[in-house]
């Protein structure tokens, strides 16, 4: 039987990190019976977004591995523990995704109908003007609906429709192909819906509801700018312009996952971070205190 696994994870806002917010955990590991002491050999796992700094606190014993795509590896051998000695395991992190430095990524795929729109536009390379005036003729062009059959930015031109992903690939595609800095997140990140200048962010869902989104940032007067191409789109004329940057606070990414690797535990519990406390008793050594502090609502 492999190894269980502890994970301590929770995904839904609002237990998920905010632009700027930062997030800490701490574990406390020690034998099952008193003075009985105990070994641990394992891993700790950490999933953690590429734009989110973070700081592991373990025992000096414990050795990096590789990282694994978003995963940062650390195996301990023979660590011993005791009520005197307790394993203790903290993270701390800190979004800080808009403070990265600015990078130019190419098309992935030239897109015949949404350069003719540039065409129309008379848009040749990217400034401030242009990237208003490409925004602007999606207000005036297309329009919200979903389910879709693409999110390709061709389809959704030829289409004149799109939801919230095709809206954020066709406005990634028209930055980057007149020189801009552009990145979609078209992952499905969690939104939660305001009031804001007296009218609800999103349409589709109701206010203090949540939903799953995709959005923009777009790098320009040297900083890095969250647009909203749905917003911009869907909003009041007068209001439109809340969809960059002004709305900052209605948008999540997952908070780490952390893997923790119990190879002396026969049945382990994991789920919500109301249960974290109430996991089974394992055969040599427990849990005994996890303090998770998510980002502020």
């Amino acid at each position: 039987m492999e190894n269980p696994q502890l994970v301590f994870s929770n995904s839904a806002y609002p237990y998920c990190m905010a632009y700027d917010s930062e997030f800490s955990a701490r574990l406390k590991y020690i034998p099952f019976e008193k003075n009985k002491p105990t070994e641990y050999s394992g891993t700790v796992k950490i999933n953690i977004d590429t734009y989110t700094e973070f700081e592991i606190n373990l025992p000096k014993r414990f050795k990096q591995k590789t990282n694994e795509n978003f995963y940062s590896s650390y195996v301990g051998r023979n660590i011993n523990i005791s009520e005197e000695n307790p394993l203790f395991i903290e993270v701390h992190a800190k979004e800080n995704r808009l403070k990265r430095k600015p990078e130019h990524f190419p098309i992935y795929k030239d897109m015949p109908q949404a350069n003719k729109v540039l065409e129309s536009l008379k848009i040749k390379k990217f400034n401030k003007n242009n990237f208003i005036k490409v925004l602007d003729w999606m207000r005036e062009t297309l329009d919200y609906e979903t389910p879709i059959v693409s999110s390709d930015p061709d389809f959704t031109v030829e289409q004149k429709n799109g939801n919230c992903e095709s809206f954020s690939r066709l406005l990634d595609y028209f930055v980057r192909k007149i020189g801009g800095i552009s990145e979609p997140i078209t992952r499905g990140y969690p939104v939660f819906n305001r009031i804001v200048d007296g009218k609800p962010v999103f349409r589709s869902i109701g206010v203090n509801e949540t939903g799953n989104h995709a959005w923009n940032e777009v790098y320009y007067d040297n900083k890095w700018n969250i647009v909203d191409p749905t917003i911009y789109i869907r909003s009041p004329d007068e209001l439109k312009m809340r969809a960059i940057n002004k709305i900052k606070d209605v948008y999540y990414f997952y908070t780490p996952q952390i893997f923790i690797t119990l190879p002396d535990s026969k049945q382990i519990r994991s789920g919500k971070k109301e249960d974290i406390v109430e996991i089974k008793q394992s055969k040599e050594a427990r849990l005994t205190e996890c303090a998770i502090s998510y980002p502020s609502a």
